[in-house]
């Protein structure tokens, strides 16, 4: 049992980590899209009706929920992992 959720908890771990670079390579194309954008003009409204720029944050948001969400499994499955090891002692 506690070789399962060690299993699944790695897993998780590594999904989150390939999540996790996929978000900051988003976060690095956001950073150099905002400068383009603010070198031909000084406004940040330009920037946020930007097309580009809206759609690389909201992939960046929707990213940064799936690693909230995976972080939740895990650290459900190390609870219950740990409950499941404090029942037999």
């Amino acid at each position: 049992m506690r070789n399962d959720c060690d299993e699944k908890i790695s897993r998780l771990k590594s999904a989150v980590s390939v999540l996790r670079t996929q978000w900051y390579d988003v976060r690095a194309k956001m950073h150099v899209r905002k400068e383009k954008v603010l070198s031909l003009s000084s406004e940040l409204s330009v920037v946020r009706r930007d097309r580009e720029y809206t759609l690389l944050r909201k992939q960046k948001k929707r990213l940064s929920k799936e690693i909230r969400h995976l972080e939740q499994k895990i650290n459900r499955a190390i609870a219950r992992r740990d409950k499941e090891v404090s029942k037999r002692k």
